[in-house]
């Protein structure tokens, strides 16, 4: 009689509490929907903060309720992406894994990996984003990452661990288009040996001849390009007095023309071409400007603008990809630093 009477208490509360499990997942669901619309519609930072400092109360409530219900993960993982706190997104999502690396879903590697890596968690992003490589998906996201990776690792001083890591990339993706991946690593390997040789089409200026130059790939249509353009005029003028120094600003042809003006389809080559000159001479700029082939672009690494390499005596010391973070000073300090050496 009395284990009757204990079974017909526990069942119950064993459904009930299932319930209240299910009850929790969407309610969660829809809390977290609707600050995820919320703070897409915001219209300013003030009430992007206070969704987030919603997020952050919701996501405290659900860390007591969920604590050992891994079913909540996914969800909290999403709040916590909305928090921008990243890190803590990729250590829910994680728990989300309950397989070795190499047989987990490729998605959710790469949706760990992802977070990590944007919270500047980069070693433990590493193993999840090299084991995400199995699968097919979201390629130009583990592009990205990659280059991501390896530019972090170049930032610590570790440009051979940063070749490496690409290479294993570059093999693990061998059957998908990862120019950007090849490119960076072409860059990489490039670093402290001689410059490949630049296929000029047409000089827009003289060809400059110095000892240490900085060679920047741009494009008319590109708008931090355009916004580097009298940054470098400022470099070029601070050393605008010495013979060894110089820079030289590279384009090609599209097949397309725009600046911030205008925009024409499918130019002539010749058309393109008379485009770029008028551009060029429009922005009176001190240095020397190039047109040069694709195949320059190609032997240089380069897939996206602006990149900004760095010669001494005709090898390759350095490379900047986007604008500098301090502008102007960050490159005169580089160039000071050569131009002793």
């Amino acid at each position: 009689m009395q284990t009757r009477i204990l079974w017909f208490l526990i069942v119950p509360l064993f459904i009930i509490h299932c319930g209240q499990e299910q009850d929790f997942e969407l309610k969660y669901s829809a809390e977290v929907a609707k600050l995820e619309s919320a703070f897409t519609d915001a219209d300013n930072l003030d009430e992007q903060m206070k969704i987030r400092e919603s997020a952050q109360k919701l996501y405290d409530q659900m860390l007591h309720d969920y604590r050992t219900n891994p079913n909540g993960h996914g969800i909290m993982g999403d709040l916590a992406v909305l928090m921008g706190e990243y890190g803590k997104a990729g250590e829910v999502y994680s728990r989300l894994i309950e397989t070795p690396l190499d047989q987990a879903p490729d998605s959710l590697l790469l949706l760990v990996a992802k977070n990590y890596i944007y919270a500047d968690m980069y070693s433990k992003g590493h193993p999840y984003l090299l084991a995400s490589m199995q699968g097919d998906q979201d390629i130009w996201v583990k592009d990205r990452l990659a280059r991501a990776y390896a530019d972090h690792l170049v930032d610590q001083g570790e440009r051979e661990k940063a070749i490496t890591f690409l290479q294993t990339a570059e093999r693990k993706l061998q059957d998908h288009d990862i120019p950007r991946i090849r490119g960076r690593l072409t860059v990489l390997q490039m670093i402290d040996k001689p410059a490949p040789e630049l296929d000029i089409v047409q000089w827009y200026t003289s060809k400059p001849n110095a000892r240490v130059q900085i060679l920047e790939f741009w494009a008319s249509w590109c708008p931090p390009c355009r916004e580097i353009l009298p940054i470098l005029d400022t470099v070029y003028e601070t050393f605008q007095d010495r013979n060894d120094f110089d820079i030289l600003a590279v384009t090609k042809l599209y097949g397309f023309y725009a600046d911030q003006n205008k925009r024409i389809q499918n130019p002539t080559p010749e058309e393109e071409r008379n485009l770029i000159y008028q551009y060029v001479q429009s922005k009176n700029l001190s240095y020397a400007l190039a047109l040069v082939s694709q195949e320059t672009f190609q032997a240089y690494g380069v897939n996206s603008v602006p990149t900004l390499f760095i010669l001494k005596d005709g090898n390759v010391k350095n490379v900047w990809y986007g604008i500098p973070e301090q502008g102007a000073t960050e490159l005169v300090r580089q160039i000071e630093k050569l131009l002793e050496s």
